[in-house]
């Protein structure tokens, strides 16, 4: 594995759906000019090693992972 340093930022659906209805009822209203940016997140992201040893911890089984393994791709997305 990489060094497990990209940041992950997971959402229950619901709030994913409320995001696009919000986005829907600004077009809608006409709210909207020009180019508009979203992005919807709980603003705690977690690194992908933090993560596994998460569920490691969960399940109660370490994770044998070979941390730093491979490098990072030159455009692999570190932050959401």
């Amino acid at each position: 594995m990489s060094s497990g340093e990209q940041l992950i930022d997971f959402l229950y659906i619901n709030d994913v759906i409320d995001g696009y209805l919000l986005a829907v009822r600004r077009l809608m209203d006409n709210k909207v000019s020009g180019m508009e940016e979203y992005a919807i997140s709980l603003g705690k992201p977690i690194s992908l090693k933090e993560l596994v040893m998460l569920y490691g911890k969960i399940i109660k089984k370490s994770m044998l992972i070979n941390w730093g393994g491979r490098l990072y791709h030159s455009r692999e997305v570190m932050v959401p």
